[in-house]
């Protein structure tokens, strides 16, 4: 049949009538069971899974966990808090009442809890070498507080020496077997004085030698006032099984020009080595032995004696300059020709007196090893007592005394000094902080 849109309603009826005839057959029974079972067999809608029963359940316990580490934690953090606060509060409480304890305490009480502890004559860094010493109104104060003191507390106080630990203000110090040290030698500006300084290695840092080889690092000429460093190209091999060392000096080194010069160029070297018990000095010039002085002539070694019959004063360039203990030699050697020498100084200004004017003597003993010096009963040790009473072991030293005694003193305590008893003689002077060559630090 061709389609046709404009159809008349005749037409209509006219196709509709010849239309084929559709007869269902089926009871209505049968129609009802058929729309039954595909009712039936259809599966129901799922709901999405947010929906589901078990989800809320979810939600709801994790939004309680949740609930509940946050307040704990805000409960555990004001606990600590709480804590910590109470601690400061007692530390606070502590300090305030240690300050008030110390503040109640007598003048003595206080300067005795200043040496046992942190004084800055016991405890002192290594950049500074000349002490702070006590004001004599001090010394009646601490007399009866320190008296108590037993020399096993003051050899506690005794300084290390070397790496990161501390150097008590001092100008000597006593000789430790482990320490690996070099005792250098320099010469006052414009003067004749010979000053030996000593510089201690860090522990395991290296061997003598290696010491030796590198201490020019460590001497500040300019800032010790003194003159540049005379063997900073030298090459030292020290051999301590036949007690000598040698003496290598590089090729176009320059010796020095004079008499004066040349003889303390050699007591320099002997300053050096004397400590670790060297006997000859080789010299050598490029591998070659000897050197040829100008006035000497030619030298092929130096022969090392005990240092004997010195009196020890204090070499100082300038104000703003470090002090340094030096050993003066003696026309007339004897110990109280010694000690008046250290009273009344030298004409040359860089060498001052080391013992004040103020400092009478009654008595000078001499048992054995022992020196025993006991003082007039107006005696006062003035503005450096301990570079006095130092540089007075190192004179009893040079004459061949061990131990030292000084009676009837204005103070029994002295830095680490306890003057009760009888004090061994100190064996190296001038200690200096060690610098370490490049490449070569902790």
């Amino acid at each position: 049949m061709k389609q046709n849109k404009n159809y008349s309603e005749e037409d209509l009826q006219n196709l509709l009538q010849n239309m084929p005839e559709v007869e269902d057959r089926q009871t209505s029974d049968e129609l009802y069971q058929k729309i039954s079972s595909r009712l039936n067999s259809v599966e129901p809608e799922k709901n999405p899974f947010y929906k589901q029963p078990w989800m809320i359940a979810t939600v709801s316990a994790a939004a309680v966990l949740i609930f509940l580490i946050t307040t704990l934690s805000w409960v555990f953090d004001g606990t600590y808090n709480t804590a910590d606060q109470g601690a400061e509060s007692t530390n606070e409480d502590a300090n305030i009442q240690e300050k008030q304890e110390s503040s109640s305490k007598s003048p003595g009480e206080a300067e005795d809890n200043s040496d046992s502890g942190g004084s800055t004559e016991d405890q002192a860094g290594i950049s500074s070498i000349a002490p702070q010493e006590e004001d004599e109104s001090k010394e009646s104060n601490s007399e009866n507080a320190q008296s108590g003191d037993s020399s096993e507390e003051n050899d506690a106080k005794m300084s290390e020496i070397g790496g990161n630990r501390k150097l008590e203000q001092s100008y000597v110090f006593l000789k430790r077997p482990h320490d690996q040290f070099a005792t250098v030698a320099v010469i006052g500006a414009n003067s004749k004085s010979v000053i030996p300084v000593t510089v201690i290695a860090p522990p395991n840092w290296g061997s003598v030698n290696e010491v030796y080889n590198s201490i020019s690092k460590s001497v500040r000429a300019k800032d010790w006032g003194v003159q540049e460093y005379a063997f900073k190209d030298v090459q030292f091999n020290i051999k301590k099984d036949q007690n000598s060392v040698i003496a290598d000096f590089p090729k176009g080194y320059t010796l020095p020009q004079g008499k004066a010069q040349e003889e303390n160029f050699l007591t320099s070297l002997r300053e050096m080595f004397r400590p670790h018990g060297i006997e000859t000095i080789k010299l050598q010039k490029n591998g070659n032995e000897g050197l040829s002085f100008e006035n000497l002539g030619e030298k092929k070694e130096v022969s090392i004696q005990e240092l004997s019959n010195k009196a020890y004063l204090l070499y100082q360039k300038e104000e703003n300059k470090p002090a340094f203990l030096t050993p003066v030699s003696l026309d007339d050697k004897n110990i109280e020709n010694a000690l008046n020498t250290m009273k009344n100084g030298l004409a040359e200004k860089t060498i001052k007196p080391v013992i004040p004017k103020s400092v009478s003597l009654e008595f000078i003993e001499k048992k054995g090893k022992t020196l025993q010096l006991t003082f007039s009963e107006d005696t006062t040790f003035g503005e450096q007592p301990v570079a006095m009473i130092e540089a007075i072991f190192m004179t009893a030293k040079s004459f061949g005394y061990t131990e030292v005694k000084l009676n009837n003193a204005p103070n029994q305590h002295y830095g680490r000094y306890n003057l009760n008893e009888t004090v061994q003689v100190p064996d190296l002077l001038n200690p200096q902080p060690f610098n370490y060559p490049p490449g070569t630090g902790p």
